[in-house]
């Protein structure tokens, strides 16, 4: 085999662990894989020879080349895109966006606090110009419209995925608009921790009189929802995903056919 028909694995930061317990359960020899692929990790996107007979796992966030590659599909990309042997194995953070909006909307006042007949929310976003928190921010709130509820966006700040600035845009909101505030949508969980922390300040209690949402299902935040202290967070698979790359690595080796792109789903994760 030639080198120019290995097999790449392009892993995201929390992808490389799992992929490698994943060759482990599946009991597949190190050895021969280090033979038969080639892992390349942070690999720019638009270097498109590193991503012939390539298998590409979710590149790590905050990567500007792979939100061109998300927005923008022109003659620059149509040699992946229309390569049968090249995948993408990841999550679409749609999805992400979708579980937050739907878990307000499972809850038993779908998150109209106060009874007035709509969802008074703050959203705190990551990087505005990063893919998944354009997603995130947008599919939360049309997954509630879509649902037939009223919403009402009271603020929408940028926390660039950092926890004391999602802290200190949630006091922020909480002062301006006090109760008015029913929900605040975070896009990730380190954000949704420094917006906990200001909802206690501000005297406030989750589930209660204010929800909050994040995505990533840190150890941490899990624990909140299992106490009450968060309303829901949404787990990016990525043990599901290192699976699925290998599975999809070992039928490229064997030479059968591949998809170009295998999804794996989000998980909500809420008080059980």
């Amino acid at each position: 085999m030639s080198f120019k028909k290995n097999i790449a694995l392009v892993l995201g930061a929390g992808a490389g662990v799992a992929i490698g317990k994943a060759i482990k359960d599946k009991k597949i020899c190190p050895l021969c894989v280090a033979k038969k692929a080639v892992a390349y990790t942070q690999v720019h996107v638009q270097d498109t020879e590193k991503y012939n007979n390539g298998v590409a796992l979710t590149p790590p966030m905050g990567w500007s080349s792979w939100n061109t590659f998300r927005n923008t599909i022109d003659e620059a990309y149509e040699g992946i895109l229309n390569n049968p042997t090249v995948c993408y194995v990841g999550a679409d953070a749609r999805q992400s966006g979708t579980f937050q909006g739907e878990i307000v909307a499972e809850l038993p006042d779908h998150g109209d606090i106060n009874g007035d007949g709509k969802i008074s929310y703050v959203m705190i976003e990551g990087d505005p110009e990063n893919i998944d928190a354009q997603y995130r921010t947008e599919y939360s709130i049309k997954a509630l419209t879509d649902a037939g509820y009223e919403v009402e966006c009271l603020d929408d700040q940028v926390g660039n995925w950092d926890q004391t600035k999602g802290q200190e845009l949630a006091a922020n909101a909480l002062t301006q608009y006090g109760d008015a505030v029913e929900v605040i949508f975070c896009n990730n969980d380190a954000m949704a921790l420094g917006a906990a922390a200001a909802i206690t300040a501000a005297g406030r209690t989750v589930g209660e009189d204010i929800y909050l949402l994040g995505v990533d299902a840190l150890d941490e935040c899990v624990e909140m929802v299992n106490n009450g202290t968060m309303t829901g967070t949404v787990l990016n698979d990525h043990i599901g995903q290192s699976h699925t790359a290998v599975d999809v690595a070992i039928k490229a080796l064997n030479g059968e056919k591949i998809d170009n792109y295998y999804w794996v789903d989000y998980v909500k994760v809420t008080k059980q």
